[in-house]
């Protein structure tokens, strides 16, 4: 409703109770007011209004018809055009409209006020916004950019280091030397796992991972996976059980498929002290089911958050107390999502893991991205 509305509103509603007040006041002898009578009442007696009263009521209904018609934004009264009670009552109710509709007026100043200075802030914070995201954007390639320059540049040497230690550990006899080979091959091997996954999530991230499906038999892939953990399991007292169909064969990304695989092992042998690791792969309603549990550290729902983020593991503590880059999880939700398949996880901290991977039997091949800002899981 407009101003102008409400101010008439709220003055024929006060013209209106001054009417009452007027006529119950000259109307009536004595500013009485008419009952009706009981049953054994004398009739009321016939009351007419005085001229004085019928010309306060004239004047009453001219300048609400004048108002309303807006032909006049005043009562203009004369003296001599009412009684001085109304002219009073009238003027009261008129300067109390003009009160009220310059604080009406004011008050809608300063909201528009607000709103202008709130409009500018807002446009002024999606500006730097928008600043902000630019510069995400462009710190992102220059990491990305960054990591695969660096993941190529030192893949190179390290594969020729393997491959000396592979030469020198056949031709050296004494078993001693053979043991320390063997060790700086295991080092070697898996500083070039943490740079090929490196590698891998940056393709990911930026969207140029190419999907590369290939018939797999499970049951040799699963096996070296396991004998390639099997040292850092015995290193921490842990037992490792295996189950694998005897044949079992899927049309999926080889290198993802082993790098799931790996990293979901490695990472129970890792966490878990005297305990048991078990890996089991098997079909479930033509669907590729893995599983890998453990009676390791556990993990809270906030750390399962965390450790799913590249870099990431459950807390500080956690990254002081054992080693690694904290790109596991990263790379197995990557590179089951991009197989058509998920991840699940069901931890407690203090009660073990079970991590459970469900892919489809076979995939297209194509090129996918992943979107790290929100990592999909599921939480059990």
């Amino acid at each position: 409703m407009s101003s102008l509305g409400l101010a008439l509103n709220t003055l024929i509603g006060g013209l209106l109770g001054s009417i009452i007040g007027i006529l119950a006041s000259l109307v009536l002898p004595g500013g009485g007011a008419l009952r009706p009578g009981g049953p054994s009442a004398p009739p009321p007696p016939r009351l007419e209004a005085s001229p004085r009263a019928s010309s306060d009521v004239q004047v009453i209904v001219a300048a609400i018809e004048r108002l309303a018609s807006g032909r006049s934004s005043q009562l203009a009264l004369e003296d001599g055009d009412a009684s001085p009670e109304v002219i009073s009552a009238l003027q009261q109710l008129v300067d109390r409209l003009a009160e009220d509709r310059r604080r009406s007026l004011q008050r809608e100043g300063e909201l528009r006020e607000t709103s202008n200075r709130d409009a500018a802030t807002l446009r002024h914070i999606q500006a730097e916004l928008e600043a902000l995201k630019v510069q995400r954007s462009a710190a992102k390639r220059v990491r990305d950019a960054f990591l695969t320059r660096m993941s190529h540049e030192l893949r190179t040497p390290l594969n020729a280091i393997l491959g000396y230690l592979e030469m020198l550990e056949e031709d050296v006899e004494d078993e001693m030397i053979r043991e320390d080979l063997a060790r700086v091959r295991s080092s070697a091997m898996t500083l070039l796992a943490i740079v090929t996954t490196v590698l891998d999530l940056t393709q990911l991230e930026t969207g140029s991972f190419e999907v590369i499906p290939e018939w797999v038999d499970l049951k040799l892939l699963v096996r070296k996976v396991a004998e390639s953990v099997q040292s850092e399991a015995s290193a921490n007292g842990n037992q490792l059980d295996v189950t694998i169909p005897d044949e079992l064969e899927v049309f999926l990304d080889r290198r993802m498929l082993q790098s799931i695989l790996f990293n979901l092992t490695a990472n129970a042998c890792k966490y878990t002290r005297e305990g048991q690791v078990a890996l089991q792969v098997r079909e479930v309603d033509e669907r590729l089911h893995i599983l890998v549990a453990d009676t390791g550290i556990g993990m809270t729902k906030r750390q399962i958050q965390e450790a799913y983020r590249p870099f990431g593991q459950g807390d500080d503590s956690t990254t002081r107390r054992y080693d690694g880059a904290g790109l596991g999880l990263s790379v197995v939700r990557g590179f089951a999502e991009a197989m058509g398949g998920s991840v699940g996880i069901d931890s407690e901290l203090g009660k073990g893991a079970r991590v459970e991977v469900e892919l489809p039997m076979a995939c297209e091949a194509r090129v996918v991205g992943l979107d790290d800002d929100e990592p999909t899981m599921l939480l059990r």
